[in-house]
């Protein structure tokens, strides 16, 4: 049992790792909004059900509702499919940031405070206290009022 436990937290902490490390280095090689605000990746998430959620990671001093619609755009499939779900982890300022489709043209942007640990399964992203809920132009990338 204590072998168990030893080799799970090593693989918590590889994660973790990579996780930080693919932060710091963000995506150098993809759309501009990944260069900007140092994002990394589309990475699966542990456990999701569906098969259509996706995170990346960053560092950055800017909210994440200022480029979440750009984001989308940019790394999920535009096949017409409306239920891709986009998280943004973001560890300068503790916030996870759920972005999904909600019509054509319109994502809601929904950003909780982040639990730590949360990347690591699907059941506990975005289980935070909800600091904001807002709907944004998928192509302008400006906030909508409802």
């Amino acid at each position: 049992m204590k072998k168990l436990k030893k080799v799970s937290l090593v693989i918590i902490a590889v994660s973790l790792l990579l996780i930080v490390f693919s932060t710091v280095v963000g995506n150098k090689s993809g759309p501009q909004v990944f260069k900007d605000y140092g994002v990394s990746d589309p990475e699966t998430v542990i456990n999701d059900k569906t098969g259509k959620w996706r995170y990346c990671t960053t560092n950055t001093t800017t909210p994440s509702s200022e480029y979440a619609a750009q984001l989308y755009k940019a790394c999920m499939p535009s096949d017409g499919e409306s239920d891709n779900v986009l998280i943004i982890m973001n560890f300068t300022l503790n916030t996870t940031t759920i972005v999904r489709p909600i019509t054509n043209g319109a994502v809601e942007v929904e950003t909780h405070d982040r639990i730590e640990h949360e990347e690591l399964d699907a059941s506990t992203m975005g289980s935070g206290t909800v600091l904001s809920d807002e709907i944004y132009n998928l192509d302008t990338g400006k906030k909508l009022e409802y």
